[in-house]
């Protein structure tokens, strides 16, 4: 049997104990939050032990990795997805499908906190700033339109970015010899700010800063229920919170499939994700 988890202000409570026994042991602070967040995901896993390592449901009654659709996009794309600890194991979160659709050279999970994450995340940006970017509606933020014309002149995604009219969807072959890293932040609005604030401060290239890139309402005409669920209450929360108007804020899965198709991954692709 697992050991139940404990009640919201004694979990508070353990942490403090612990963060105060370890800073009196010396442990700087970024690796006291380590150590806390590693405990923390053990504890989820020892809890959640009946769920399954993919899909996060109960293994035996729940799973949905058969029903799950795999896709190789045509694109030379990457998503780096910097998940937080509180999104780990829980079947609502829809980023972890991703994992289970794509194949490993397209997708990489990284959890905010976990011991070596943050290095292994800094070593995939520091490949090719340049050719990185970041899904944040921040005061920052460009179009995707404006993020590849500030590529370097010879990249090829000036010209590859949209496959030709002339050419089927389903058997367009990529021509992209450059990689595209796309890093998503997954997690509640609070927490990806949070996560974005680390970003910044600890996980940006030295040599060129990773741009971020938010999305627009001009996308959302491709996906009915983009429009019909989260219209509305994008369109309130930005105006409250965002420097730009028009940056769209939706769940994980949506935005990175929006994001593809914005770059010109076939409908055939990005579909697959909303279903």
């Amino acid at each position: 049997a697992h050991k139940p988890l404990l009640m919201p202000t004694a979990a508070i409570q353990r942490d403090r104990e612990r963060t105060a026994a370890l800073r009196a042991a010396g442990v700087p602070n970024e690796r006291i939050f380590e150590a806390l967040t590693s405990e923390a995901l053990q504890r989820k896993e020892e809890y959640h032990a009946n769920r399954c390592r993919k899909c996060w449901h109960d293994k035996k009654t729940r799973c949905i990795c058969a029903k799950l659709q795999t896709v190789e996009l045509k694109l030379r794309v990457k998503l780096l997805i910097l998940m937080h600890s509180s999104e780990y194991l829980t079947p609502g979160d829809d980023a972890k499908l991703l994992l289970s659709l794509l194949p490993p050279s397209q997708v990489s999970l990284f959890i905010f906190g976990r011991p070596g994450d943050d290095l292994a995340l800094q070593a995939e940006l520091a490949e090719d700033p340049a050719h990185t970017l970041l899904l944040w509606p921040g005061k920052e933020a460009v179009t995707i339109d404006a993020f590849i014309d500030g590529l370097p002149p010879d990249s090829p995604w000036h010209t590859c970015r949209r496959p030709s009219p002339s050419v089927d969807e389903s058997s367009a072959e990529p021509s992209q010899p450059t990689l595209l890293r796309v890093c998503v932040l997954d997690g509640l609005y609070n927490d990806a700010r949070t996560m974005f604030r680390h970003f910044c401060k600890r996980l940006q290239p030295p040599t060129r800063p990773v741009r971020s890139v938010a999305l627009h309402p001009s996308t959302l005409s491709v996906y009915h229920r983009a429009t019909a669920n989260y219209a509305a209450a994008s369109a309130a929360d930005i105006t409250r919170n965002s420097a730009d108007p028009l940056a769209l804020r939706i769940c994980t899965i949506e935005a990175v499939a929006l994001l593809l198709k914005e770059l010109g991954e076939p409908a055939l692709h990005t579909d697959v994700f909303i279903k």
